[in-house]
């Protein structure tokens, strides 16, 4: 039972983010992003990690110069488009400059 109940809850929590931008579909977000170096290459996160509508922007590694400015862009407010996939949780991989603009 705690494990049936346990999976409705993980559920219901994962419904939020997905209503917000489905995955698959094309997809414009705007808030302010945090800047994350990894690995793989460069997140842009809009959105605590916890929150349902949290949406992360994905940069390829080598890919970085073609954004520039990019460092500036640190805890101000973005507009992100692209497809939307879900990848742990809604992630926009960024391969033109056009999908990331600065408001304001």
């Amino acid at each position: 039972m705690r494990c049936k109940l346990a999976t409705l809850v993980f559920v219901a929590t994962c419904l939020p983010a997905m209503a917000a931008v489905p995955p698959g579909n094309r997809g414009v977000v705007t808030g302010r992003v945090q800047i994350e170096r990894g690995a793989e290459g460069t997140y842009l996160n809009m959105g605590s990690a916890h929150s349902p509508r949290a949406v992360v922007g994905f940069i390829p590694f080598g890919n970085e110069g073609s954004f520039p400015g990019l460092d500036q862009l640190e805890g101000r407010r973005v507009t992100m488009s692209g497809v939307v996939i879900l990848d742990g949780r809604p992630t926009i991989v960024l391969t033109d400059p056009e999908q990331l603009k600065p408001v304001g």
